[in-house]
């Protein structure tokens, strides 16, 4: 059966962010190919042939990424998603959160320097928290667009109290605790008191 243009471009997109979310969410290909009772091999084959071979079925592939919590269609599912982001992950990142139409979000910069977080809502049922390199911080503020009516991304410089609590989220387990500590940064009383905000772009 020949393969359409539109299949290709589905594929590739799939390939593309199975490789980046088990990436950012820290899981093995092993773990997902025995929670999916299909082969390491054959994942790892589809995201290295950016989708052009695929040993595994088209239904499997959208259960692994509606797992990794992306929709049929490449939006984000609802809940918190915590991501560790490496420097080579960030376009992929700006690309996903583009895609999702995100409304609102910081990039935080810890004041020691070590680390800088983005704090992305999606939406009211729906957010972002990814540790990323200090390095990347402007390149995330500047990388992502908000849509029509929504707020810009700000960067913002925290102080000593700002880098201990948000580093203490970012160690929280509890993903509820965590997602109102984020809504509240947009409310009168937020997670902490931010300092001066940096406008990208």
């Amino acid at each position: 059966m020949k393969v359409t243009d539109k299949e290709r471009e589905v594929s590739a997109e799939m390939a593309a962010w199975l490789g980046f979310l088990r990436k950012a969410k820290r899981v093995t290909l092993q773990s997902i190919a025995e929670t999916h009772a299909t082969h390491r091999g054959n994942l790892s084959a589809f995201i290295s042939s950016k989708g052009t071979t695929r040993n595994v079925s088209m239904e499997k592939l959208r259960m692994v990424l509606f797992d990794l919590g992306l929709l049929d269609g490449g939006m984000l599912a609802p809940g918190l998603h915590r991501w560790e982001v490496d420097e080579e992950m960030i376009d992929s990142l700006c690309e996903l959160l583009n895609k999702s139409e995100f409304e609102r979000g910081y990039v935080f910069r810890l004041g020691n320097g070590l680390r800088a977080f983005a704090v992305v809502q999606v939406c009211e049922a729906n957010a972002v928290f990814a540790s990323l390199p200090v390095e990347s911080a402007e390149r995330v503020a500047s990388g992502l667009k908000s849509t029509e009516g929504g707020q810009r991304i700000s960067l913002v410089d925290l102080d000593r109290a700002g880098d201990a609590q948000i580093q203490a989220l970012w160690q929280t387990p509890a993903d509820a605790s965590v997602f109102a500590s984020i809504q509240s940064l947009w409310t009168d009383e937020p997670l902490f008191r931010l300092p001066i905000e940096k406008r990208a772009g």
